[in-house]
């Protein structure tokens, strides 16, 4: 079995000023078909399995995936933080939360809701072959095949047996370039599948501070509705920092899925930019939102509605 869990956290400081604190990045077409972010991930999360998804969201923005839901007829098991402390405690409990719902057997598959993957049966395919060769129950992370040098992104490098040897940063131009000439590093994708004993036994050996707030703030819990639950205000006492560096940077139990389908995370104006249509004068278009991103020197402008609106960085 595997359980969708998808992470719709944030705060909209990427993309602004489309993206605001009000409705962050993963609320909008940024695609420009008729879908948000979080709307084409719950539908892809669909595709690989049936189950029930889990969605991790911060309070403030309970309305904005109660809609997509409503317009998708989709119910979903929603965990809401009181705020925001990064991917670690977000899936820990939510794991916590997988683990209370189905045991410890399933896999929980870590989306998140900010990105855009193409060509979802091939999307679907992965994972399930991934899922199918999880019997060892490694922590399965996905690296994407590097199609240029990539400086925005995290790397993994790999070795010949496909191990994961390091993890690395965003790198200047002339590493990226290293990295990509040398075919040992991906793309950090930043989905996984995980299976849940393996993940909480992991973190209880790598984080267990983290797992102590998580449990308590999971089992004081608040319960909003049958598919609602507040997390308790203690979940503010975690740490702020990522799965990659709470758990899979220390973890020697993981695996490596070679992922060669389209990925972006839609991190910057310049990503929204390349994936966009364009006009006869090489402007970008997305119809859905009425914006236009204009290339300049080493910067963009950005129209809405054909009235110009900010300059924003690649």
């Amino acid at each position: 079995m595997i359980v969708p869990l998808i992470l719709a956290g944030g705060i909209g400081s990427r993309l602004k000023p489309i993206s605001t604190s009000e409705r962050p990045k993963p609320f909008h077409d940024f695609i420009g078909d008729g879908k948000t972010l979080f709307e084409a991930t719950v539908i892809r999360a669909q595709q690989v399995s049936p189950v029930t998804p889990t969605v991790v969201v911060s309070k403030h923005h309970l309305n904005w995936v109660r809609a997509s839901l409503e317009k998708l007829s989709i119910t979903a098991h929603i965990l809401l933080e009181p705020c925001g402390r990064n991917t670690a405690p977000a899936i820990t409990c939510a794991a916590l939360m997988a683990r209370e719902l189905y045991g410890e057997a399933p896999a929980l598959l870590t989306l998140a809701a900010d990105h855009h993957i193409g060509e979802i049966d091939y999307f679907a395919r992965k994972i399930c072959e991934a899922h199918t060769q999880e019997q060892n129950k490694k922590l399965t992370l996905f690296g994407v095949q590097p199609t240029y040098p990539e400086t925005g992104y995290g790397y993994i490098q790999t070795d010949e047996s496909n191990h994961v040897v390091a993890f690395h940063e965003k790198p200047d131009p002339s590493t990226a370039q290293c990295y990509l000439d040398s075919g040992d590093y991906l793309w950090n994708s930043g989905f996984f599948l995980f299976p849940i004993s393996t993940l909480l036994h992991e973190l209880q050996h790598h984080a267990p501070e983290l797992m102590k707030v998580c449990i308590a703030s999971y089992t004081a819990r608040q319960s909003i509705s049958m598919h609602i639950q507040m997390l308790a205000n203690s979940f503010q006492d975690a740490a702020n920092i990522s799965i990659d560096h709470a758990l899979l940077e220390r973890s020697k139990n993981l695996t490596i899925c070679r992922y060669q389908g389209i990925w972006s995370d839609l991190g910057t104006w310049k990503s929204l930019y390349h994936l966009w249509p364009k006009k006869s004068n090489g402007n970008a278009i997305n119809n859905a939102l009425n914006l236009e991103i204009i290339p300049c020197d080493k910067s963009f402008k950005l129209l809405k509605n054909g009235s110009f609106i900010a300059d924003v960085q690649g």
